[in-house]
């Protein structure tokens, strides 16, 4: 993989990274209870579907469907609970991480 392809590959990764931390930033505690815990947090629509959409689509143009990392956050970001976004940015910094090794 070229330096230059793959400097790309990371700024795309950077900014859908940010996207998560932009949901997080805006959940919204849907508990109405004195026990808050991380499942009682929801982030806003429209920000769940700006970061699930664009790193499918990311993770899907670089690994393609069959790859783990494709299916593991198809699999955990399934909704808009702050602990699957969580989870999505787990899955984007290990991407990240691999290609900065590659690199």
């Amino acid at each position: 993989m070229s330096k230059e392809k793959n400097n790309t590959k990371l700024e795309s990764l950077n900014k859908l990274i940010e996207f998560g931390d932009e949901a997080l930033k805006n959940k919204i505690n849907f508990s109405e209870g004195c026990h808050n815990s991380d499942n009682d947090y929801r982030v806003d629509n429209e920000s769940f579907n700006k970061f699930r959409s664009s790193a499918l689509s990311f993770l899907e143009k670089i690994f393609e469907k069959e790859h783990l990392y494709y299916i593991e956050f198809n699999e955990k970001v399934k909704d808009r609970g702050a602990e699957c976004i969580e989870a999505g940015l787990g899955i984007l910094k290990a991407v990240k991480n691999e290609l900065e090794t590659l690199a």
